[in-house]
């Protein structure tokens, strides 16, 4: 008999980044993967102005795993929460890179990070928010990188070529360094496979975030290394700012191209200085660094990720679960 594992997203997210990647790629990995154990699909978190439509939809995932993606819980409510606990195998929520305070809700059983950083900041919010039955943990599972990515190959290049692919806020490229820069448009839906078939053609990706705070003020924010793991599968190195979140922890100290602040002198001279290692010993020890990343985001290891994750929900839920979710 196998489990069911459904996602849930808010309705504005359907067709975010968030959503395909951790909801329907993540569905996907766990099919190919996990299928025999489990079924895996996505859901919308449909409008509910009652408790009986409330109640109607915790019962329509009773004995599920239920994965809740970040800001969903807080749509649902205390009561809600209450409702879908009380009637699901196992809740967790997925915070990505969401507001760990605003997501929260103490009726989880599980809290899962999508960084390092983000996992640090979970248990600290678990510690001072607490969970109903004191028995609620916190769990890291690696962004992937895009299971599209699997199987391109980098073009060989004679020169240093260095490329940026997403959104033009998301990025800091001083001018006097611009001309060096390729941007690639982020594309959506099918032309994404265009855009990492572009991006290809290039051995560093740029990857330095504008400056200032890189999360919330009160520090309940942090962001994955998406970008490193996407340079990681198509086998180029990553220019990233020391302080990005995870990247000093994946890469190491020494990994030759983390930058030590985002002034644009600093930015040129890292570009020189991976303009002078291309090809030599310390590139490609740097190359060897990023395998790594590729092996630890690759859809295989976060299945494996993801099966202990699910076993720990199974374990939380069973008999104390089962019956209505209560008037």
């Amino acid at each position: 008999m196998t489990q069911e594992v459904v996602f849930i997203c808010r309705r504005r997210l359907w067709r975010a980044g968030s959503k395909i990647m951790r909801c329907d790629q993540l569905a996907e990995i766990g099919r190919c993967n996990l299928g025999e154990r489990y079924r895996f699909s996505v859901r919308a978190l449909p409008q509910m102005a009652t408790d009986d439509a409330r109640r109607d939809f915790a019962e329509s995932l009773a004995g599920s795993i239920v994965v809740l993606l970040k800001g969903t819980a807080a749509m649902l409510g205390q009561e809600g929460m209450r409702m879908l606990r009380a009637a699901s195998r196992g809740l967790a929520i997925d915070y990505v890179d969401g507001h760990a305070g605003e997501c929260f809700s103490p009726h989880a059983d599980l809290h899962i990070a999508a960084s390092h950083a983000g996992e640090a900041i979970l248990r600290r919010v678990l510690a001072r928010k607490g969970s109903v039955d004191g028995r609620a943990g916190v769990a890291y599972l690696t962004h992937h990188h895009d299971p599209r990515l699997e199987g391109m190959v980098p073009r060989r290049q004679d020169t240093l070529r260095a490329a940026y692919l997403g959104h033009p806020r998301n990025v800091h490229i001083p001018r006097e360094i611009s001309h060096r820069i390729q941007r690639i448009a982020l594309g959506r839906g099918a032309g994404m496979p265009a855009a990492f078939d572009r991006l290809c053609d290039f051995n560093l990706h740029y990857t330095i975030r504008p400056p200032g705070p890189a999360g919330a003020p009160d520090g309940d924010v942090a962001k994955p290394f998406t970008k490193g793991f996407v340079a990681a599968a198509l086998g180029a190195n990553v220019l990233v700012t020391r302080d990005t979140d995870d990247a000093e922890l994946y890469l190491g100290r020494e990994y030759p191209f983390l930058v030590d602040d985002s002034a644009p002198a600093t930015i040129a001279a890292a570009l020189d200085r991976a303009e002078d290692l291309y090809d030599t010993s310390a590139w490609r020890e740097a190359s060897e660094r990023m395998r790594y990343l590729r092996e630890m985001s690759s859809p295989r290891h976060v299945a494996r990720e993801f099966d202990v994750i699910l076993s720990r929900l199974q374990v939380r839920g069973g008999a104390a679960r089962k019956g209505r979710p209560g008037p």
